[in-house]
């Protein structure tokens, strides 16, 4: 089964993400969440997911941070970047 983290500022975004998805039908675990990239980097050693789904547009820490960072601790890591803006 695949661990799987949400990182968003937004609380909406990410009860969204957590309700919206059957993720034991995509053998699939939610096994955590933070809401900045900084969280994310301080949490992800102890929740060891294989995927992260990130928001591109956080405070302190951005996503494209977020993936430059965690891009080069973690090689395995599956990370998918998310956003509600139509350019980036």
């Amino acid at each position: 089964m695949y661990r799987v983290m949400i990182i968003d500022d937004e609380i909406s975004a990410r009860k969204l993400l957590q309700t919206s998805i059957d993720w034991r039908s995509l053998n699939m675990e939610l096994v955590g969440e933070a809401a900045s990239g900084i969280e994310a980097i301080n949490i992800i050693d102890e929740l060891q997911p294989d995927i992260v789904f990130v928001d591109i547009s956080m405070p302190f820490m951005n996503g494209i941070e977020f993936v430059e960072v965690a891009s080069k601790r973690y090689k395995d890591l599956v990370i998918i970047i998310l956003t509600g803006f139509d350019d980036f």
